[in-house]
């Protein structure tokens, strides 16, 4: 637990530097994003190489997959925010066709097709955050962008309701900043 605690202290001195620093022609969103994957595989690199992750390739990014230490017959994948691209998924799929996918989504129209038809997996048509709140999304319509409301699920609920495995092998998580309200659940005691 100790090299956690230092990877912590390395990423959260990084973004405070950060913070302070103007970057011209960057947007204020664009350079936080940018300086907290920057942080992570700066501070985590040493820790990630040891792990010997393999890489699942989406079109505009990565997903870090750890390889189970155990071999086992099956697995279970949640995705939160599939954003119209399975990918990584069917990556996955290719690595362990014995895995089991739920997928969640608020925009249903693509992602459903993709998820069960493309990739075999179950498509749950809502959005799921660390809260049961209300989010807002931007949704790209005619080439620019308009803010939406969306009714949330909390994540504890949707993992009783739709994902009560013994055991979840991976999560791929992109659900709009609703991620981070996620995390203390995730790294929780109580998990479930």
């Amino acid at each position: 637990m100790r090299e956690i605690d230092t990877i912590y202290d390395c990423i959260y001195m990084k973004l405070l530097l950060s913070w302070t620093q103007n970057k011209p022609n960057v947007s204020a969103h664009d350079h936080k994003w940018n300086v907290y994957a920057a942080a992570f595989h700066n501070c985590a690199k040493k820790w990630l190489k040891k792990l010997d992750p393999y890489i699942l390739q989406n079109r505009e990014e990565n997903k870090v997959y750890l390889k189970p230490l155990i071999n086992q017959t099956t697995c279970n994948v949640i995705t939160l925010g599939i954003g119209n691209d399975v990918e990584a998924e069917k990556s996955l799929k290719k690595l362990h066709p014995t895995c089991s996918f739920i997928g969640v989504d608020p925009d249903n129209a693509t992602n459903q097709d993709l998820y069960e038809k493309d990739l075999g997996g179950k498509f749950i048509h809502a959005a799921v955050g660390g809260t049961g709140n209300d989010i807002h999304k931007l949704d790209p319509k005619g080439g620019g962008y308009y803010n939406t409301k969306f009714p949330q699920m909390e994540f504890k609920k949707f993992l009783k309701e739709y994902a009560n495995f013994p055991l979840i092998d991976m999560i791929i998580i992109d659900a709009e900043f609703s991620e981070y309200l996620m995390l203390p659940i995730l790294a929780g005691d109580s998990f479930m």
